[in-house]
């Protein structure tokens, strides 16, 4: 529970993302069914409309007066005018006529490329919000909404989700990331290497509150043991993009197929890079060996890695790897790089064995040492599952949502 002096207010808080839901972003998901669960009063505003199937095959689970969601447009309007804005600023002067004007001076005295009218239809119906902390889901957004750094009154947070690269980032980014630091009153990495590099933009480490992405138990029920099957199943579910690094992960599998024929190699997802990895186990000669099972709902993810052997993430670099949570809870044993967040994701040489980034051979090394043992993959599908239910639950985790915020809400 939270603590004693953090829990005598009623709590809400309103999560600023790009699109909702998202298939790559299930951890805000699972975040929003956690913290309704702790009687947090939750709304999403979003500035896309989801493109998945996701939005109708879970959105039951929000089916809750504490949550609503609303999908905002915040593109620029060419065409604002101030006679579309007007009736907006009238309906919030006649109810909050202090701080609607207030809000006008710093929108219009903020230099920008945008008209003044795109900038009163982007920022003022943030005056309506009735939250007690608003919370940046990605540090991107404040590109987006810089103003609101200095605009909104109450409390701000944001989540990391990726690891940055300071070298890489503009150095009118890094000014918006440093503002963004001074000025939230919590910062929510999902692992504690997401965090590290930020430390120089002024990150205080007091308000830093690692959350590691979890699951919801209800949908990761046991599975039990496995038998030990003639033909093993190595899986890999993840989007199909760069930094997944699936060309060393189809090597390892080459060099594991030159030298046995006892296993079988599905890839889960789908993204920008399919067509470029497909022509890579092509070019291989895997296409006896690695089936491309596409993009699937939820429901069908759960049933591939219960059908699985042993799981396979090649990343050479990831923010936390929240779908190693999804292969413990399954008792899959895992074969993974040691980048990033993943160390914080699996306990090392217990549930899963951990090798450098793109070095296909150690890759190789690792899973046939699994797939010789049947009793090297029970034990650390039994230590993966007992790593997910003492660390990655969602009861766990909407607990420490709660202090978080409450925290930061007391703080400002």
């Amino acid at each position: 529970m939270a603590p004693a002096g953090l829990q005598s207010e009623p709590l809400s808080v309103t999560l600023l993302v790009r699109e909702f839901p998202r298939i790559s972003q299930t951890y805000v998901f699972d975040k929003v069914v956690g913290m309704l669960s702790r009687g947090i009063r939750t709304k999403i505003i979003s500035f896309k409309p989801s493109k998945t199937e996701m939005y109708r095959e879970w959105m039951h689970r929000l089916d809750s007066p504490l949550f609503t969601h609303e999908c905002r447009p915040w593109q620029l309007d060419s065409k604002a005018s101030w006679i579309s804005v007007l009736p907006l600023i009238a309906r919030l002067c006649t109810s909050q006529p202090a701080r609607t004007m207030q809000w006008l001076q710093t929108i219009g005295a903020t230099r920008s490329a945008e008209s003044l009218p795109a900038r009163i239809v982007k920022y003022l119906p943030f005056l309506e919000e009735k939250c007690g902390v608003l919370h940046f889901e990605l540090t991107r957004l404040i590109d987006d909404f810089p103003l609101l750094l200095d605009l909104w009154e109450k409390a701000i947070t944001v989540s990391i989700h990726q690891i940055m690269d300071l070298s890489q980032i503009p150095a009118d980014r890094q000014a918006r990331l440093r503002k963004l630091f001074a000025r939230a009153e919590g910062v929510q990495p999902t692992s504690a290497a997401a965090a590290e590099p930020l430390y120089p933009l002024g990150l205080d480490p007091k308000k830093v509150s690692v959350v590691h992405p979890s699951l919801d138990s209800t949908l990761f029920p046991d599975p039990g043991p496995r038998p030990d099957r003639p033909v093993k199943i190595i899986l890999t579910v993840a989007r199909l993009v760069h930094n997944k690094d699936y060309p060393t992960a189809l090597r390892a599998i080459r060099l594991l197929a030159n030298k046995r024929d006892d296993f079988r190699y599905r890839i889960v997802g789908g993204g920008d890079e399919e067509a470029s990895i497909k022509k890579c186990a092509d070019d291989l000669g895997l296409g006896e060996v690695v089936t491309f099972v596409g993009r699937p709902g939820h429901s069908e993810v759960a049933a591939e890695l219960r059908g699985a052997d042993l799981f396979l993430l090649a990343s050479y670099f990831e923010g936390f790897g929240r779908v190693l949570t999804e292969a413990q809870a399954c008792r899959l044993p895992v074969v993974a790089t040691a980048v990033g967040g993943i160390p914080e994701a699996v306990h090392a040489g217990e549930s899963a064995l951990l090798v450098p980034p793109h070095s296909p051979e150690a890759l190789a090394d690792a899973l046939e040492k699994i797939l010789d043992d049947y009793s090297l993959r029970s034990s650390m599908g039994q230590v993966g599952r007992d790593v997910f239910e003492n660390g990655f639950t969602l009861e766990i985790q909407s607990q420490l949502f709660e202090t978080f915020y409450r925290k930061a809400a007391l703080a400002r």
